[in-house]
């Protein structure tokens, strides 16, 4: 479900909440304190937490890796929701992308830090030199003005 449906934040406190009543022994006639905050609960064993996964890092990261199919173009899914949203563009302009359902706009809404943490290998150069990382530091088109055709491939560039 965490895949399909981006949780309202007003839901993802509620199960949070149930969580944390769970976890301190809490029920509706008998409220405990909590001693440690939901985020000290959710930090890994090695850093002094219970390791338990927070349920919106879980989908921010589920949704990210749905965007990472889509940058790679691998997957029958990601080839659909490219045909219908993105169309001939690149993947860069999902993030403008303001129509859709919650799922679409939850991974629109992640793929800059998906663009940002990916670096393509240029191999026999069928990458886009502005929109893609394949330098490192992030799309060209972030650090420079677009000249000529935006869908310049780095083969197009350094011809042998």
């Amino acid at each position: 479900m965490l895949l399909v449906l981006k949780i309202p934040k007003g839901v993802y406190d509620r199960i949070r909440n149930i969580f944390s009543d769970f976890l301190w022994g809490s029920s509706s006639e008998i409220r405990k304190r909590k001693w440690v905050s939901w985020n000290v609960i959710c930090k890994p064993v090695e850093e002094e937490g219970l390791g338990v996964r927070d349920l919106m890092e879980v989908q921010e990261f589920l949704f990210m890796k749905f965007g990472w199919k889509l940058l790679k173009g691998d997957s029958l899914w990601a080839e659909f929701f490219k045909k219908k949203y993105i169309g001939q563009d690149h993947v860069y302009k999902a993030i403008q992308v303001q129509k859709g359902t919650r799922f679409w706009k939850g991974v629109a809404e992640l793929m800059p830090r998906v663009i940002k943490n990916s670096k393509w290998l240029v191999g026999n150069g069928n990458v886009n030199f502005w929109m893609d990382n394949w330098v490192g530091c992030g799309p060209l088109h972030d650090f420079c003005p677009v000249i000529g055709n935006i869908g310049l491939k780095v083969a197009e560039v350094f011809d042998n």
